[in-house]
């Protein structure tokens, strides 16, 4: 049954409680559970039950009925099934909602997040989710147009051998005219 926890089962849903009875009697006082036969007048909390034991009140809002799971994995299969007859046959099962669409349309908005916490939606870069970086930071430096002699990634001057050398290229580098050596010397 959902959200209901027997009073035989009261010590494997609350393992690592030292007293899970006072643990139960201090849920119920707090009304996060009610005793199994108590009604309650929430639509999302599960039904009365005529047994020995709590009912987890609210339980439908967190979590799925039985009943919900139950034909959710029903239409998993029956579409998993399609694709694969598909398949069978020698036909494109792409087309198929080869995909979990039983989550597509169900799926809740992020909660919000409140603004500078880092979290929730960050700006995008050529489609690529990244952070942004914190308030008041320095601004990156941009890369002027490559100059073509140079190695095009690094921005690095090419050595004999075409590979790029310790000295940035002076037409296209960012941090140019200055040398790797240069981050040693002595500041005058």
């Amino acid at each position: 049954m959902d959200g209901y926890v027997p009073r035989e089962d009261l010590d494997d849903v609350c393992a690592r409680v030292r007293t899970p009875a006072r643990f139960a009697a201090e849920c119920v006082r707090r009304r996060a559970w009610h005793e199994a036969p108590e009604p309650c007048d929430s639509p999302k909390c599960p039904p009365p039950v005529d047994s020995d034991g709590w009912r987890i009140h609210d339980y439908l809002e967190y979590q799925p009925s039985a009943e919900q799971v139950r034909l959710e994995r029903e239409a998993k299969a029956k579409r998993q099934q399609r694709w694969l007859d598909k398949k069978k046959q020698g036909q494109d099962p792409s087309r198929d909602a080869s995909l979990d669409g039983s989550k597509d349309a169900a799926l809740p908005p992020p909660p919000p997040r409140p603004e500078g916490s880092g979290a929730g939606a960050a700006p995008s870069i050529n489609g690529a989710r990244s952070r942004a970086s914190p308030p008041g930071s320095p601004a990156r430096a941009v890369k002027p147009p490559w100059c073509g002699t140079c190695d095009e990634r690094t921005r690095m001057l090419l050595d004999d051998n075409r590979l790029p050398s310790t000295e940035r290229c002076p037409k296209c580098h960012p941090k140019a005219p200055a040398t790797y050596w240069d981050a040693f010397k002595p500041a005058p």
